[in-house]
Order: structure tokens, then sequence, then C-alpha cells
């Protein structure tokens, strides 16, 4: 369990540096969507 909260992180972080290098306006707010998402697939 404690191994897929570390694999959600790491996505997070590559996620958030790639939306940083493409548009960085875009940054906050899809990094908010996508960290929810990811909340709510770990709660399921």
């Amino acid at each position: 369990m404690l191994l897929s909260y570390l694999v959600v992180y790491i996505l997070l972080q590559l996620i958030e540096q790639l939306i940083s290098i493409i548009d960085p306006q875009l940054q906050k707010q899809s990094l908010l969507r996508l960290s929810q998402l990811f909340y709510i697939m770990l709660m399921a």
C-alpha cells in the first residue's frame, strides 16, 4: 500500500515538471485536478 502512494507521488512530481515546461499557466489548475483524481483512485 505504501508503495502505491510512493508511485503516485513520483508520478505527480513528473507530471508537474512536464506541465511547468509545456504551459506554466495551466500548471496549478491541472495539478489540482490530477491530484484530486489520484486521491479518489487511492480511496476507491
